[in-house]
């Protein structure tokens, strides 16, 4: 909710508002047709009588039809209003998400608890629930504390003896309820782990489709998503065992409390301490306000993901990043010689503790000199620039360009002096033109002819232009729409 603005609250306010008037109309159309009912059960003695008789009817029915305009109206503003204003704050918090996750270190990413799947349902569906505790639990709650205040109050100013009796409905629907919601939350945030895993399977065949092809291992990621959804199933048949009992006991409520009512109510008649007439306006105004707290209750199962799905969200949210690129605090260099040493540098990756790659390495290279990391594979050769980009921090020893320790600087300001070109590298799904341009940094102003310089310093320019719309060709979700051999190229200019 903080991040509505002033604007935005008083449109709450005003869904709000809605939400009363549809919460207050459901008792009042229960005193309504408790009218028409007790008018139409009466005897007549003549026609004027049923003249009368057909008068009261017709006016209540009359305020039936307006209590429902007004109904109509209040439920509009109340669904409209606050449904746009839980889009509004969806989209907030999608971006906020979003920043947040590019703010974060590469080790967070190489968890599997953050993979891509997994990361991609916090973002896509958990940031889309949690409006479901904005607006939608604003109106719901006030629709349904108005329902119930308006009931109780005019239930006892009739006949407080059977509204009591009513009353006593209330500590089993309640209970009920609580049973279905509590099953209904627990179930959800077991299965979101089981989902983000389902998910993760999914990203990752999709995402290498052809590699799992070739292997002919299309079964083994069938077999290993549906393992998972599996567990879900088990899952959703106990919760479904356990939500309809807590609603047969809420509804078995109503049923047994109609029936002692109809009893007492009789006994009260007999005694004349209240009257049949003020008892069933009384009765049916809680009845009706009581419809609408399990007209709400249904959207328990909504309310429980939404919990849920708030707490992956703000746990996200909460997380500092180790190295965080956005934070300007550092030496913020113009320009570096390119002076690069390790003295001593120790290091092993967080998401493997027990594999150390590199063990005291030392190495140095002056400017405009070059250095060859010569290793078989993972023996460390890219975790070196990684450790220089400070993509990572060392578990021991020191990283230094131009003589300053890498950490000295601001993260974003010593990427920016930095170009690497990698062997496997990443293309984004977007034109050779763009891919180019995200290398010559954030906020700068990139033009054609910026753009093919640096593919000409980059011998890609005549390759480039070979492609069937030059510079605007559409690469592919990761490139799919370029060879091997020239995925490996098209990275360059970026580096230039």
């Amino acid at each position: 909710m903080a991040l509505n603005t002033p604007r935005e609250w008083v449109a709450t306010a005003a869904g709000v508002a809605g939400a009363l008037v549809v919460g207050v109309s459901w008792p009042i159309i229960g005193v309504l047709v408790a009218d028409i009912v007790l008018r139409l059960g009466e005897p007549v003695a003549d026609a004027a009588a049923a003249a009368d008789a057909a008068a009261a009817v017709n006016r209540s029915a009359a305020y039936l039809v307006a209590l429902g305009a007004a109904a109509a109206i209040g439920g509009y503003v109340q669904v409209a209003v606050l449904g746009v204003g839980g889009e509004r704050l969806t989209f907030k918090l999608r971006a906020t998400v979003y920043r947040h996750l590019l703010r974060q270190e590469a080790a967070f990413f190489d968890a599997p608890a953050h993979a891509v799947g997994a990361l991609g349902v916090v973002l896509e569906k958990d940031a889309g629930l949690v409006r479901g505790l904005s607006g939608d639990v604003l109106g719901a709650g006030a629709a349904v504390a108005a329902a119930v205040t308006v009931g109780l109050g005019v239930s006892f100013g009739l006949c407080w003896r059977s509204s009591a009796v009513v009353l006593a409905i209330f500590p089993g629907v309640a209970l009920g309820h609580y049973l279905e919601a509590r099953v209904l939350i627990g179930d959800d945030a077991a299965s979101r782990g089981g989902s983000a895993r389902a998910a993760a399977v999914a990203a990752e065949a999709a995402a290498d489709g052809r590699t799992v092809a070739t292997l002919g291992a299309e079964g083994h990621f069938v077999d290993a998503y549906a393992a998972q959804l599996r567990a879900l199933v088990r899952r959703g048949r106990r919760s479904a065992a356990l939500v309809g009992g807590g609603f047969a006991f809420s509804e078995g409520c109503l049923f047994a409390v109609s029936a002692v009512w109809v009893s007492y109510v009789g006994t009260l008649g007999v005694t004349a301490q209240c009257g049949v007439g003020e008892s069933m306006r009384g009765f049916l105004a809680v009845m009706f306000a009581f419809a609408m707290v399990g007209i709400t209750a249904a959207k328990a199962p909504d309310v429980s993901s939404a919990v849920n799905a708030a707490a992956a969200v703000f746990r996200l949210l909460d997380r500092t990043s180790a190295i965080d690129p956005t934070d300007p605090a550092g030496v913020t260099p113009s320009t570096v010689d390119g002076a690069v040493a390790l003295s001593d540098v120790h290091f092993t990756y967080p998401t493997r503790p027990d594999a150390p790659v590199l063990r005291g390495l030392s190495a140095a290279v002056g400017p405009g000199k070059t250095l060859a990391l010569v290793g078989p594979s993972g023996g460390g050769k890219s975790t070196v620039l990684a450790l220089l980009e400070r993509l990572y921090d060392p578990t021991a020893g020191a990283v230094t360009l131009d003589g300053t320790a890498v950490g000295a600087y601001a993260v974003g300001s010593l990427r920016s002096h930095l170009a690497l070109v990698a062997q496997e590298p990443a293309v984004f799904s977007t034109s050779v033109h763009d891919n180019i341009a995200y290398g010559f940094g954030p906020g700068a102003v990139v033009t054609d002819a910026a753009v093919e310089a640096a593919a000409r310093t980059a011998a890609a320019h005549d390759f480039i232009t070979a492609l069937p719309d030059g510079y605007a060709t559409r690469l592919g979700d990761g490139g799919a729409g370029l060879s091997g051999d020239w995925r490996g190229v098209s990275p360059a200019p970026r580096a230039r």
